[in-house]
């Protein structure tokens, strides 16, 4: 492959990330609802810190080292707050 069809391909790859993360800010409402309905806070740390160690635990299997994770799922999970607590 040359330089323009890897970047044609990285172009595909960044478009399905953001498709994922729209499905799952979705669902991350429908998720607040359900919360809300029930009184239950947005905030749920054990919930937060269960999903980072599943996904360190994937990561690592694929070389990919923690701090990008946890970097990456802090912005992730305050945005999702945020839809959770209809602050967006």
């Amino acid at each position: 492959m040359n330089l323009e069809e890897l970047r044609t391909e990285i172009d595909k790859i960044d478009g399905e990330i953001i498709g994922f993360l729209a499905k799952r800010f979705e669902i991350v409402g429908k998720i607040g609802q359900i919360k809300n309905e029930q009184g239950l806070p947005a905030y749920q740390p054990e919930r937060e810190k269960m999903v980072l160690e599943s996904l360190k635990g994937k990561a690592r299997r694929l070389e990919i080292e923690d701090k990008f994770i946890d970097d990456l799922y802090e912005i992730i999970f305050a945005e999702s707050r945020k839809i959770q607590s209809g602050k967006n």
